[in-house]
């Protein structure tokens, strides 16, 4: 009597499944996967938002105002950095809003903020002495 190892595992597939049910469940393991990173995008963008928002709005309360007296140039600017927090604050809540509806996203005009986010440092780099004056 030979011993064969070929007669020790049962002849056949083991898991047989059709590939309809292959390609359904690579689909949704694929919208999981999109739902959940469009969930941490958002959050981090709401998350980044508020912090500007935050630090925007604490800019723009200066104390300094009431101490240095009418100033129109300081007012401008904490004008801007009010503006600016104001349209951080929106983002933020819009983003927090497309966490947990995804179709929101594509509704963000984020562009901008970050025009103007380059442009308030821009003016805050030109209103800083420069070092060597």
């Amino acid at each position: 009597m030979k011993f064969s190892f070929c007669r020790m595992w049962p002849k056949g597939r083991w898991y047989q499944f059709s590939l309809r049910t292959l390609l359904l469940t690579i689909t949704v393991i694929a919208v999981v996967c999109g739902l959940a990173s469009n969930y941490r995008f958002c959050m981090l963008q709401a998350e980044f938002h508020g912090e500007r928002e935050y630090r925007l709005y604490m800019a723009g309360y200066f104390p300094a105002r009431y101490l240095m007296g009418p100033n129109p140039e300081l007012d401008k600017f904490i004008s801007e950095c009010m503006e600016s927090s104001a349209n951080h604050r929106r983002l933020k809540e819009a983003y927090l809003l497309a966490a947990c509806r995804p179709w929101y996203r594509f509704s963000i005009d984020d562009v901008a903020a970050k025009v103007d986010e380059w442009s308030w440092a821009e003016a805050l780099r030109n209103r800083l002495p420069k070092l060597g004056e």
